[in-house]
């Protein structure tokens, strides 16, 4: 969480627009976007993107679904935040005084739901 100054001023930004915005990115950084070079919908599968000066291809996913607003996953952050107050009960997050700490294994097992 940022301390910055007028950190929060401006809010949460609208949702970018992730092809149009991944894109410019690509082309920004000597990128090809495969669909300018390859017209039309072929009857094979093809990657999105390639750097070939990089000798790299690669292919945007987007996820459109809040895996982590799914009740399934809700449990299972419970159960995350249950095993790491019962191993530091006078754990708090940085937002409420606490420090930035996480055992190493609250890291992985976070990172496996939020997958």
């Amino acid at each position: 969480m940022s301390n910055a100054v007028n950190f929060w001023d401006i809010g949460p930004h609208s949702p970018l627009p992730v092809e149009k915005t991944f894109h410019s990115f690509v082309r920004e950084f000597g990128g090809c976007i495969i669909s300018d070079v390859l017209p039309g919908n072929p009857s094979f599968e093809n990657a999105d993107y390639s750097f070939m000066d990089n000798k790299i291809i690669g292919e945007l996913k987007e996820i459109e679904t809040e895996f982590l607003d799914q009740e399934g996953a809700k449990i299972k952050f419970s159960k995350i935040m249950e095993k790491l107050l019962n191993e530091c009960p006078h754990w708090k997050p940085s937002l409420m005084g606490g420090s930035d700490y996480y055992p190493d294994w609250f890291k992985i097992e976070f990172i496996r739901l939020a997958r």
